[in-house]
């Protein structure tokens, strides 16, 4: 180990490397894993390690390749080291995301063979990958491919393409898409035709490209003799299969990676490479840095004690020596309008927002707070700039539904809903009404069809009822009198069944169009509403480096840190899912440790205060806090119990409060004074129970 190395390191850059992160640094040849908690400095320690390669063991700047996940993250680490290391170091150290890897060498491979590729990612193109699935979905389903549906496509050819599943395998997985084998051989073979590149594509003939041409391989791997490999928990089964092509047969190979954060599973993250590190690449190092310079000490003990409940991990103890010790918060409003409160009061006594983060487990979960911060102007960025809401078919129905009581002469909303009426119309009518009905009252018109019988002629008329009623009602009237007169529940029920839809789901858009309608006086002012925070949401980007609060769901946080974060809507059968739960009742803990990673990385956000929000009650129905919350409050109890002394003060769940007369390994003596006095208690039970806290 290269003392003047390090002493250099401090004068020159103030930095000090702790004896964990410097065994990581120094390792030079071989294969070697680095297992980093939460803030233990992992990027510091790469870029350290590339410079230490360069000036201590005298590697070629360019016969090093350090590959991260995304491009924030390569550009991060890129800029970092030419600041450090800059001005001594002459060359250059390729920092580059996987994709942008694979698609250097497929193009270098495509132009020698003059081979031109489209790439499809481009939505602003005409020729797009978005376009190509709706055209391909309605050829096989005679369907049309909604937003939600699109995504699960999407989603489902991202992983086979990732997880490297042959079609013959497919009925491995439940895809949840009718005639997904179908679409995707379809897909393939129009891309393959007509030369035709996604963005996963680019891994995939990568691959291809390695394997059969060892020119091309031999070319990169005498290019890159050394290989930085960071976030890998996010890696896919491919990425991970190229990089093991690349590194081959030095395999010096680097790989940066916490296994409790892997998070990504449902897009191909295969986080079971680190399990097997030492398996694929004999001989392997394992190295760990522990230390959390992130986080205050009660959130490193507690996030520490509640991820080691997972079975598949590597055994690690993250530990702080910072000495600030603020408990964790759980707060328990009445409902999602009383979170909304809280959050607006703690928000508007802070001088500054940038430091702080609301999480939440669905996109869904910001709509309502947006709306309540953008009325009061408390300035808010949300990172996730795609809010499906207001494409999802069921806010375009209802709109669509208001706009036809609003203007009954409306063909476009009509037609967009008039199957969703219960009324059980042909699409003959419809063509009817746009043929012979402009400037007239749909509903006039569609009782005008020749072959319309009696008794579909009296549904009609009570529905233009329904609809001139809608008319007289508040907006929040109106949504409640869409779903139930004119059966839209009915209708959201059935589409569940029929497409394997979580009815939760869909109630839970009209439960947030209701949220946004109790706002708003008018019908007219409830559509201007919804159009309104569409753009007031997009254009909070903008917000990105100004004095705003951060909204972002979990998984877009990760890699991020705020001083006070806060995790909301922290309901069980939502976060976990029913289906983990339902899953690990099944014996298959795979989705439940997933769920319990994402919510430690969630409070591992942190670095000083740390809030869990569960709402009791919705609709005036009780809900249960996240059994996640409950694990937490249980944690932090018996981390509180542990630190007390003789002559503190607590509460018991029973005895009220009392006074700590003696405390041993076993056994706490309390006087609870009245009509309890003292009582001996055994401190396991106090543990297992909760039912101690010490009182501040």
């Amino acid at each position: 180990m290269s003392k003047a190395f390090f002493d250099r390191l401090m004068r020159v850059h103030g930095i000090v490397l702790t004896d964990q992160q410097k065994r990581a640094v120094t390792h030079v040849k071989g294969p070697a894993i680095n297992l980093a908690t939460p803030g233990s400095g992992k990027t510091t320690t790469m870029v350290v390690r590339t410079a230490y390669l360069i000036l201590e063991h005298g590697v070629n700047p360019n016969n090093i390749l350090a590959v991260t996940f995304s491009r924030a993250a390569a550009q991060d680490m890129q800029d970092r080291f030419n600041k450090l290391f800059g001005n001594t170091i002459e060359g250059n150290v390729k920092f580059s995301t996987i994709h942008s890897l694979a698609y250097q060498i497929v193009m270098e491979y495509a132009r020698k063979r003059g081979i031109k590729y489209t790439i499809l990612e481009n939505k602003n193109e005409a020729i797009n990958k978005t376009a190509i699935l709706k055209n391909i979905y309605h050829r096989i389903t005679k369907d049309f491919l909604n937003d939600d549906k699109l995504e699960a496509l999407e989603t489902a050819i991202s992983y086979v393409k990732n997880m490297m599943i042959p079609v013959k395998d497919f009925y491995k997985h439940d895809f949840k898409i009718d005639y997904f084998e179908e679409i995707y051989e379809l897909y393939e073979k129009t891309k393959i035709e007509n030369n035709f590149l996604d963005f996963d594509d680019m891994l995939t003939k990568c691959y291809d490209i390695l394997i059969k041409d060892s020119s091309v391989l031999n070319r990169y791997r005498n290019m890159y003799h050394y290989v930085m490999l960071d976030e890998g928990q996010d890696t896919s089964y491919i990425q991970h299969k190229i990089v093991r092509l690349l590194v081959y047969p030095h395999n010096n190979l680097f790989l940066v990676a916490d296994d409790d954060q892997s998070i990504y599973s449902w897009r191909g993250a295969y986080s079971q490479a680190l399990l097997n590190f030492q398996k694929d690449y004999p001989g392997a190092k394992v190295f760990f840095m522990e230390q959390n310079f992130r986080s205050t000490k009660s959130i490193v003990k507690v996030a520490n004690e509640f991820i080691k409940a997972n079975i598949d991990r590597y055994k690690k103890n993250m530990f702080t020596t910072n000495n600030i010790s603020i408990p964790i918060e759980i707060i328990a409003p009445k409902d999602t309008e009383e979170q909304t409160e809280f959050l607006i009061n703690q928000l508007i006594q802070k001088d500054t927002l940038r430091d702080t983060a609301i999480l939440y487990r669905n996109n869904n979960s910001a709509i309502t707070i947006a709306d309540a911060f953008d009325r009061l102007g408390i300035p808010f960025y949300i990172r996730d700039p795609k809010q499906s809401f207001f494409t999802h078919w069921v806010t375009q129905d209802i709109c669509s539904f208001i706009r036809l009581a609003i203007d009954p002469t409306d063909i476009e909303s009509f037609e967009k809903i008039f199957y969703k009426m219960r009324l059980w119309l042909k699409k003959e009518v419809v063509a009817y009404v746009k043929a012979y009905g402009k400037g007239k009252p749909v509903l006039e018109t569609v009782l005008e069809y020749p072959e319309l019988t009696e008794q579909k002629k009296v549904a009609v008329r009570a529905t233009d009822i329904t609809f001139k009623k809608i008319l007289t009602k508040t907006p929040r009237q109106a949504l409640e009198y869409i779903g139930n007169a004119l059966k839209y529940r009915d209708y959201l029920e059935d589409e569940a069944k029929r497409n394997g839809n979580s009815i939760e789901h869909l109630l839970s858009i009209l439960d947030i169009m209701k949220m946004l309608a109790k706002n708003t006086e008018s019908l007219h002012e409830f559509l201007f509403r919804i159009d309104e925070l569409k753009l007031v949401m997009e254009q909070s980007r903008f917000n990105k480096y100004r004095n705003a609060v951060a909204m972002t769901t979990i998984h877009s946080s990760k890699g991020l840190e705020y001083e006070t974060v806060y995790m909301i809507d922290l309901i069980d059968e939502q976060f976990p899912s029913i289906s983990s739960i339902e899953s690990l009742k099944q014996g298959d803990r795979k989705l439940m440790e997933e769920e319990r990673r994402l919510f430690y990385v969630g409070m591992t956000r942190a670095k000083k205060y740390l809030y869990l929000l569960a709402p009791q009650q919705k609709d005036s129905k009780y809900l249960k806090q996240s059994r996640f919350v409950d694990e937490v409050e249980r944690i932090s109890t018996n981390e509180s119990i542990s630190q007390l002394a003789v002559g503190s003060k607590v509460m018991h769940n029973r005895f009220g409060v009392g006074i700590v007369l003696s405390l041993g390994s076993e056994l706490i003596e309390i006087d609870f004074g009245g009509r309890f006095g003292k009582k001996t208690l055994s401190l396991n039970l106090c543990y297992e129970k909760s039912l101690l806290k010490p009182v501040t």
